[in-house]
């Protein structure tokens, strides 16, 4: 039970910044590559959206503009196109036109809680989202349309999702995470499909220990390398993680004593990793050893574009909500903060809808109006230097089920496809590190089945995990309503 209370807090925590869409957090920045002037900057409060460049920002407030009254937003995600979606409790809302005008999304996600979503950057208006239906089961269900409709879902199975995102580099590959919740109440997967989830190869991490796997991002020019943020579940910090084989292997980068709050793979192949208290490791391309800083901005998001690093911070602690890096994030000078917010935007929805939450805002951050931000630029003192892969993974006994692995097949099957360890091969890496960790490598057709009896005792019944599915279910949706100021 306190397993199983552990995974549900960190599933439903907020997680790291997305840079190319993946990693979400409720505060966050994004750059639609194909409106080079639209910046959105998402807070679990409403959205800031700039139209000039991130020269000023307007207020959107969440509700009742986005979502109705009484419904929060889980996440925000913009495509390079600029559409933004907003998964909610309720479903996915969805605008087209700078967050003016919202529209909720139909089909199979009306009105059921959607943990995540992700954009496919090779095919336009293509969707994959994470839901957890008021039926049971957890869905993968995809949209063609833009997020605007979603079709049957593709994958359903007894398990906490906990992240999607599409590769930039290969057309239909997309990874998504989670953790079993019936046979191995908890147990971490990983899941891959080459085709837009029509088909899924299925690899158990049970291996890693208690912990929760979330994707941190997808390489943007390899569809083979994924970057993961492995979260303890008894207290034993966070770890980056990495796969250089599509998911059979998998290894450790990064220790940290603290929730990694930021992660950015830059277009040189450096790798950014923060924390929320000022700390930030990097691993410059081709070499073995992490710097690390301290005294930095307290991270919330990390970013590229323009041929700068930028960083989502904490506005009452830097004075800062938005902050801009030239020199490789060794410095970052203030952009934005809240008290500089524009006003509403000009959209006649937005000024009806907002007009009380803008009032509020005004009074909370003390607004005066866009200008200097009047602070000075930020940058941390070096704090040593750490070996990749030095320190690995938790481990530990994860489970007693042995499944049989099958080649995959049909997403849409349950039949018995369990996860056994098939010992994928290590494909190599061009960073250093401890051996590869096997990551199970078994390719599966889906989930493992709803209802089963093994030798090792584990079942499916309703005396079993199974029984906790509605209180999971339950507890992630009140957990997702946590709201404070960003």
């Amino acid at each position: 039970m306190k397993r199983l209370l552990a995974l549900l807090a960190l599933v439903a925590a907020p997680s790291l910044a997305r840079a190319d869409g993946a990693f979400p957090t409720e505060l966050n920045v994004f750059f639609p590559s194909a409106q080079p002037q639209l910046v959105v900057i998402a807070t679990n409060f409403g959205l800031l959206v700039s139209t000039d460049g991130a020269q000023t920002f307007d207020f959107v407030c969440e509700q009742p503009a986005i979502t109705p009254l009484g419904i929060n937003v889980n996440l925000y995600q913009v495509s390079d196109q600029g559409t933004i979606l907003a998964d909610s409790g309720a479903g996915i809302f969805r605008s087209s036109d700078g967050a003016c005008s919202w529209t909720a999304g139909g089909g199979s996600l009306a009105n059921v809680n959607v943990a995540d979503a992700a954009f496919d950057p090779k095919n336009p208006g293509t969707v994959m989202a994470l839901a957890s239906p008021h039926s049971g089961a957890a869905e993968i269900a995809l949209s063609t349309d833009d997020g605007q409709t979603f079709a049957p879902p593709v994958w359903s199975g007894q398990a906490l999702l906990s992240g999607v995102e599409f590769s930039r580099a290969q057309a239909g590959r997309v990874y998504v995470t989670g953790n079993w919740l019936c046979p191995q109440t908890g147990a971490p997967f990983l899941m891959r499909s080459d085709d837009e989830g029509a088909h899924w190869t299925t690899f158990d991490l049970s291996s890693l220990g208690d912990v929760v796997v979330r994707i941190a991002q997808v390489d943007p020019t390899d569809p083979g390398t994924v970057y993961f943020r492995v979260s303890s579940l008894v207290g034993q910090g966070d770890w980056l993680a990495w796969t250089h084989d599509a998911g059979a292997t998998l290894q450790s980068g990064l220790h940290l004593a603290v929730p990694m709050s930021a992660f950015l793979r830059a277009s040189d192949g450096t790798l950014y990793a923060g924390t929320s208290r000022g700390e930030l490791d990097v691993l410059a391309s081709g070499q073995t050893t992490w710097q690390r800083s301290e005294g930095g901005p307290h991270l919330k998001g990390l970013a590229e574009a323009d041929g700068a690093i930028w960083v989502a911070a904490d506005d009452y602690a830097d004075k800062m909500v938005l902050g801009k890096s030239l020199d490789g994030a060794k410095t970052f000078c203030p952009v934005f903060a809240f008290s500089q917010m524009n006003g509403l935007p000009s959209c006649q929805y937005v000024q009806t809808q907002c007009q009380t939450s803008w009032s509020q805002e005004q009074q909370f951050f003390k607004v005066t109006g866009p200008g200097d931000a009047g602070t000075p630029c930020i940058g941390g003192s070096p704090d040593g230097s750490y070996a990749s892969g030095s320190d690995g993974f938790p481990g530990g006994d994860a489970g007693a089920c042995d499944l049989a692995g099958e080649a995959p097949t049909d997403a849409g099957s349950l039949a018995d496809a369990g996860g056994a360890d098939a010992g994928g091969a290590d494909a190599g890496a061009p960073d250093s590190g401890p051996a590869a960790l096997d990551a199970g490598g078994g390719p599966l057709s889906g989930p493992p089945p709803t209802s089963k009896s093994t030798a090792g005792g584990c079942g499916c019944g309703s005396g079993g995990a199974a029984g906790w599915l509605g209180i999971g279910l339950l507890l992630l949706g009140l957990a997702a309503t946590r709201r404070s100021r960003a």
